[in-house]
Protein backbone atom coordinates (compact mmCIF):
# COMPACT_ATOMS: atom_id res chain seq x y z
CA UNK A 1 0.00 0.00 0.00
CA UNK A 2 1.26 3.43 -1.10
CA UNK A 3 1.97 6.28 1.59
CA UNK A 4 -0.10 8.82 1.10
CA UNK A 5 1.77 11.96 -0.26
CA UNK A 6 3.40 14.04 1.78
CA UNK A 7 1.54 17.74 1.72
CA UNK A 8 3.97 20.04 0.61
CA UNK A 9 5.13 22.57 2.37
CA UNK A 10 3.46 26.20 2.29
CA UNK A 11 5.83 28.88 0.91
CA UNK A 12 5.81 32.45 1.74
CA UNK A 13 5.21 33.01 -1.84
CA UNK A 14 2.56 30.47 -2.68
CA UNK A 15 0.16 33.09 -1.40
CA UNK A 16 1.50 35.84 -1.91
CA UNK A 17 0.83 39.25 0.27
CA UNK A 18 -0.38 41.42 -1.94
CA UNK A 19 -3.33 39.08 -2.88
CA UNK A 20 -4.57 38.43 0.12
CA UNK A 21 -4.69 41.92 1.34
CA UNK A 22 -6.60 42.68 -2.20
CA UNK A 23 -9.19 39.91 -0.80
CA UNK A 24 -9.40 40.96 2.57
CA UNK A 25 -9.75 45.03 1.65
CA UNK A 26 -12.70 43.81 -0.89
CA UNK A 27 -14.07 41.41 2.24
CA UNK A 28 -13.62 44.38 4.97
CA UNK A 29 -11.90 47.14 4.59
CA UNK A 30 -15.08 48.87 3.13
CA UNK A 31 -16.32 48.51 6.42
CA UNK A 32 -14.03 49.79 8.60
CA UNK A 33 -13.93 53.73 9.72
CA UNK A 34 -12.72 56.26 6.94
CA UNK A 35 -9.45 56.89 8.82
CA UNK A 36 -8.42 53.21 9.27
CA UNK A 37 -9.52 52.76 5.54
CA UNK A 38 -6.99 54.97 4.36
CA UNK A 39 -4.25 54.07 5.99
CA UNK A 40 -3.97 50.92 5.37
CA UNK A 41 -4.34 51.93 1.68
CA UNK A 42 -1.60 54.02 1.85
CA UNK A 43 0.29 51.40 3.90
CA UNK A 44 -0.61 49.31 0.89
CA UNK A 45 0.06 51.51 -1.92
CA UNK A 46 3.35 52.26 0.09
CA UNK A 47 4.81 48.27 0.60
CA UNK A 48 3.46 46.86 -3.35
CA UNK A 49 3.97 47.55 -6.64
CA UNK A 50 7.13 48.78 -6.18
CA UNK A 51 9.78 50.19 -8.78
CA UNK A 52 13.12 50.09 -6.90
CA UNK A 53 16.05 51.72 -7.49
CA UNK A 54 19.17 52.15 -5.32
CA UNK A 55 21.11 55.27 -5.21
CA UNK A 56 23.80 56.39 -4.16
CA UNK A 57 24.78 59.79 -5.66
CA UNK A 58 28.27 61.54 -5.19
CA UNK A 59 26.18 64.85 -4.78
CA UNK A 60 22.86 65.07 -3.51
CA UNK A 61 20.15 66.18 -6.01
CA UNK A 62 17.26 68.73 -5.98
CA UNK A 63 13.97 69.02 -8.13
CA UNK A 64 11.67 71.82 -8.05
CA UNK A 65 8.27 70.84 -10.02
CA UNK A 66 5.13 73.06 -9.89
CA UNK A 67 1.62 70.86 -9.86
CA UNK A 68 -1.38 71.91 -12.55
CA UNK A 69 1.27 74.27 -13.95
CA UNK A 70 -0.48 77.51 -13.03
CA UNK A 71 0.69 80.58 -15.20
CA UNK A 72 2.76 81.85 -12.62
CA UNK A 73 4.51 78.91 -11.96
CA UNK A 74 6.60 79.76 -14.94
CA UNK A 75 6.27 83.21 -15.45
CA UNK A 76 7.41 84.02 -11.66
CA UNK A 77 8.40 80.38 -10.53
CA UNK A 78 10.17 80.01 -13.81
CA UNK A 79 12.02 82.81 -13.85
CA UNK A 80 13.35 82.96 -10.62
CA UNK A 81 14.91 79.45 -11.47
CA UNK A 82 16.53 80.78 -14.52
CA UNK A 83 18.19 83.18 -12.75
CA UNK A 84 20.21 80.68 -11.06
CA UNK A 85 20.48 79.21 -14.57
CA UNK A 86 18.16 76.07 -13.36
CA UNK A 87 15.15 74.50 -14.40
CA UNK A 88 11.89 72.82 -12.96
CA UNK A 89 9.30 70.40 -13.96
CA UNK A 90 5.49 71.25 -14.56
CA UNK A 91 3.12 68.46 -14.25
CA UNK A 92 0.12 69.63 -16.41
CA UNK A 93 -3.30 68.02 -16.98
CA UNK A 94 -3.94 69.25 -20.56
CA UNK A 95 -7.67 69.70 -19.99
CA UNK A 96 -7.03 72.78 -18.10
CA UNK A 97 -5.33 74.94 -20.62
CA UNK A 98 -7.10 78.41 -20.69
CA UNK A 99 -9.07 77.94 -17.02
CA UNK A 100 -8.09 78.71 -13.59
CA UNK A 101 -7.67 77.02 -9.89
CA UNK A 102 -8.28 78.62 -6.95
CA UNK A 103 -8.00 82.43 -7.82
CA UNK A 104 -4.94 81.91 -10.24
CA UNK A 105 -5.15 81.77 -14.32
CA UNK A 106 -3.56 78.00 -15.63
CA UNK A 107 -1.60 77.77 -18.32
CA UNK A 108 -2.38 79.02 -21.75
CA UNK A 109 -1.27 77.40 -25.20
CA UNK A 110 1.35 80.15 -25.01
CA UNK A 111 2.66 78.84 -21.87
CA UNK A 112 3.39 75.48 -23.16
CA UNK A 113 5.73 76.71 -26.27
CA UNK A 114 7.20 79.14 -23.51
CA UNK A 115 8.19 76.31 -21.19
CA UNK A 116 9.43 74.41 -24.13
CA UNK A 117 11.45 76.96 -25.17
CA UNK A 118 12.87 77.86 -22.01
CA UNK A 119 13.78 74.47 -20.99
CA UNK A 120 11.70 73.35 -18.85
CA UNK A 121 10.21 69.63 -18.65
CA UNK A 122 6.76 69.33 -19.23
CA UNK A 123 5.35 66.48 -17.02
CA UNK A 124 2.07 64.36 -16.78
CA UNK A 125 -0.86 64.78 -14.16
CA UNK A 126 -3.25 63.20 -16.20
CA UNK A 127 -5.68 64.74 -18.91
CA UNK A 128 -8.67 65.63 -16.37
CA UNK A 129 -6.72 65.92 -13.45
CA UNK A 130 -8.73 63.15 -12.09
CA UNK A 131 -8.49 61.80 -8.66
CA UNK A 132 -6.61 57.82 -10.09
CA UNK A 133 -8.33 56.26 -7.01
CA UNK A 134 -11.19 56.51 -8.54
CA UNK A 135 -10.75 54.88 -12.07
CA UNK A 136 -9.35 51.31 -13.04
CA UNK A 137 -6.41 50.48 -14.89
CA UNK A 138 -8.25 51.31 -18.61
CA UNK A 139 -10.22 54.43 -17.80
CA UNK A 140 -6.56 55.89 -16.18
CA UNK A 141 -4.47 54.54 -19.39
CA UNK A 142 -6.95 56.72 -21.60
CA UNK A 143 -6.15 59.65 -18.95
CA UNK A 144 -2.36 59.14 -19.84
CA UNK A 145 -2.99 58.14 -23.80
CA UNK A 146 -5.02 61.90 -24.29
CA UNK A 147 -2.55 63.80 -22.49
CA UNK A 148 0.19 62.85 -24.69
CA UNK A 149 -1.60 63.20 -27.44
CA UNK A 150 -2.27 66.98 -26.35
CA UNK A 151 1.14 67.36 -25.75
CA UNK A 152 2.11 65.98 -29.29
CA UNK A 153 -0.64 68.33 -30.95
CA UNK A 154 0.69 71.24 -29.08
CA UNK A 155 4.52 70.24 -29.92
CA UNK A 156 5.52 70.19 -26.76
CA UNK A 157 6.34 66.86 -26.49
CA UNK A 158 7.34 63.44 -27.92
CA UNK A 159 6.38 61.58 -25.15
CA UNK A 160 6.05 62.32 -21.12
CA UNK A 161 8.88 61.00 -18.50
CA UNK A 162 7.93 62.02 -15.33
CA UNK A 163 3.93 62.22 -13.81
CA UNK A 164 2.63 63.15 -10.62
CA UNK A 165 -0.38 61.96 -9.00
CA UNK A 166 -3.23 64.43 -8.54
CA UNK A 167 -4.35 65.18 -4.99
CA UNK A 168 -1.22 63.05 -3.87
CA UNK A 169 -4.03 60.40 -4.62
CA UNK A 170 -2.42 56.74 -5.13
CA UNK A 171 -4.07 53.15 -5.54
CA UNK A 172 -2.22 49.94 -6.29
CA UNK A 173 -3.64 50.04 -10.15
CA UNK A 174 -2.73 53.57 -10.37
CA UNK A 175 0.51 52.80 -9.38
CA UNK A 176 1.11 49.63 -11.65
CA UNK A 177 0.16 51.57 -14.62
CA UNK A 178 1.88 54.51 -13.60
CA UNK A 179 5.05 52.66 -12.86
CA UNK A 180 5.00 50.74 -16.31
CA UNK A 181 4.19 54.31 -18.48
CA UNK A 182 6.55 56.64 -16.95
CA UNK A 183 10.41 56.62 -15.78
CA UNK A 184 9.01 58.48 -11.79
CA UNK A 185 5.82 59.30 -9.99
CA UNK A 186 5.41 61.47 -7.64
CA UNK A 187 3.43 61.66 -4.57
CA UNK A 188 2.84 64.11 -1.74
CA UNK A 189 4.01 62.09 1.38
CA UNK A 190 7.54 64.38 2.75
CA UNK A 191 11.09 63.18 3.30
CA UNK A 192 13.98 62.40 1.03
CA UNK A 193 14.18 59.62 -1.46
CA UNK A 194 17.45 57.80 -0.54
CA UNK A 195 19.17 54.38 -0.51
CA UNK A 196 16.62 52.02 -2.46
CA UNK A 197 13.87 54.37 -3.76
CA UNK A 198 10.54 53.30 -4.40
CA UNK A 199 10.31 55.12 -8.66
CA UNK A 200 6.38 55.16 -8.65
CA UNK A 201 6.08 56.74 -5.42
CA UNK A 202 8.65 59.47 -4.62
CA UNK A 203 8.42 61.65 -1.85
CA UNK A 204 7.73 65.00 -2.29
CA UNK A 205 7.79 68.25 0.14
CA UNK A 206 5.59 71.32 -0.69
CA UNK A 207 6.52 74.86 -0.54
CA UNK A 208 3.23 76.01 0.67
CA UNK A 209 2.23 78.02 3.32
CA UNK A 210 4.29 80.95 5.36
CA UNK A 211 8.18 81.30 6.33
CA UNK A 212 8.20 78.47 8.30
CA UNK A 213 7.45 75.83 5.98
CA UNK A 214 10.76 77.81 4.17
CA UNK A 215 12.91 77.09 6.74
CA UNK A 216 11.80 73.35 6.51
CA UNK A 217 12.95 73.74 3.27
CA UNK A 218 16.28 75.13 4.33
CA UNK A 219 16.61 72.49 6.79
CA UNK A 220 15.60 69.57 3.87
CA UNK A 221 18.31 71.13 1.81
CA UNK A 222 20.74 70.71 4.59
CA UNK A 223 20.03 67.32 5.49
CA UNK A 224 20.20 66.25 1.65
CA UNK A 225 23.43 67.90 1.53
CA UNK A 226 24.88 65.30 4.09
CA UNK A 227 22.79 62.40 3.09
CA UNK A 228 23.56 62.91 -0.55
CA UNK A 229 19.72 61.52 -1.45
CA UNK A 230 17.49 62.88 -4.07
CA UNK A 231 15.13 66.07 -2.74
CA UNK A 232 11.76 66.99 -4.41
CA UNK A 233 10.02 70.10 -3.43
CA UNK A 234 6.53 70.60 -5.00
CA UNK A 235 4.26 73.90 -5.38
CA UNK A 236 1.51 75.50 -7.52
CA UNK A 237 1.37 79.06 -8.30
CA UNK A 238 3.70 81.44 -7.03
CA UNK A 239 2.06 84.97 -6.52
CA UNK A 240 2.18 87.80 -3.96
CA UNK A 241 -1.37 86.78 -2.97
CA UNK A 242 -0.95 82.60 -3.45
CA UNK A 243 -3.90 80.26 -2.96
CA UNK A 244 -3.03 78.13 -0.28
CA UNK A 245 -1.40 75.60 -2.61
CA UNK A 246 1.23 77.65 -3.65
CA UNK A 247 3.37 80.41 -2.56
CA UNK A 248 4.68 84.03 -2.55
CA UNK A 249 8.09 84.88 -4.81
CA UNK A 250 10.14 85.94 -1.79
CA UNK A 251 9.36 82.33 -0.01
CA UNK A 252 10.19 80.32 -3.60
CA UNK A 253 13.41 82.58 -4.12
CA UNK A 254 14.50 81.99 -0.91
CA UNK A 255 14.42 78.53 -1.17
CA UNK A 256 15.92 78.28 -4.64
CA UNK A 257 18.80 80.26 -3.36
CA UNK A 258 19.36 78.31 -0.86
CA UNK A 259 19.40 75.20 -2.92
CA UNK A 260 21.71 77.02 -6.03
CA UNK A 261 24.33 77.17 -3.19
CA UNK A 262 24.15 74.06 -1.49
CA UNK A 263 26.40 71.49 -2.76
CA UNK A 264 23.69 69.70 -4.82
CA UNK A 265 22.87 69.56 -8.01
CA UNK A 266 19.18 70.95 -8.97
CA UNK A 267 17.62 69.14 -12.05
CA UNK A 268 14.28 68.23 -13.75
CA UNK A 269 12.77 65.19 -12.63
CA UNK A 270 13.55 63.84 -16.12
CA UNK A 271 17.64 64.71 -15.71
CA UNK A 272 17.96 63.81 -12.09
CA UNK A 273 16.01 60.02 -12.90
CA UNK A 274 18.67 59.58 -15.51
CA UNK A 275 21.57 60.68 -13.88
CA UNK A 276 20.98 58.21 -10.82
CA UNK A 277 19.71 55.37 -13.79
CA UNK A 278 23.09 55.67 -15.39
CA UNK A 279 24.81 55.76 -12.21
CA UNK A 280 23.48 52.51 -11.31
CA UNK A 281 23.70 50.45 -15.00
Amino acid sequence: MLAPAARPLRSRTVVRTEERLSVASALTLRSLPRRVHRKLQRTAVALFRRKPLTINPARGLISFTFDDFPRSALSVGGTVLERHELRGTYYAALSLIGGEDHGHALMTEEDLAALHDRGHELACHTYSHVNCRSLDRSRLEREFDENSRQAVRFGTNDGFVSFSYPFGEVSLAAKSLASDRFATARGILPGINQGTVDLAALLGNSLYGGMENVERALQLIEENERRRGWLVFYTHDVAEAPSRYGCTPEHFAAVVEAAADSACDVLTMERAYRTLAEASA
